[in-house]
């Protein structure tokens, strides 16, 4: 009677989503999780949480993938399936400093065999 009780209000979702760069290039093994599911995307960038049990209501979704900023926004839970719209992930804007080569053979910056 008890498991009953705590299980009533809570539906079973399946949510399923792509994970894309800013080009729409879709993402192999981007990181998303919800509550305590973790799913990697495949090779067309799709992942998937199934038989999640909670409540319908507004929850966070998060995702990462190495090159990439880290990627968090809720979703609302309405119904048992949900399709999420594509999860575009923002390269990380790293600056390279720009670094001159002198490559003159008389300078002294050059080892002599």
């Amino acid at each position: 009677m008890s498991v009953l009780l705590i299980l009533w209000g809570c539906a079973t979702h399946t949510i399923t989503g792509t994970v894309q760069s800013i080009d729409q290039t879709p993402l192999a093994n981007a990181s998303c999780s919800m509550f305590d599911q973790t799913s990697e995307s495949d090779d067309a960038g799709t992942f998937s949480f199934e038989g999640l049990s909670v409540k319908k209501g507004e929850y966070p979704i998060q995702c990462t993938h190495q090159g990439f900023e880290f990627y968090q926004q809720d979703i609302m839970l309405q119904g048992s399936t949900v399709m999420l719209p594509p999860i575009i992930l923002t390269p990380l804007d790293i600056q390279i400093p720009y670094l001159e080569i002198n490559m003159d053979p008389e300078s002294d910056l050059i080892p002599v065999k």
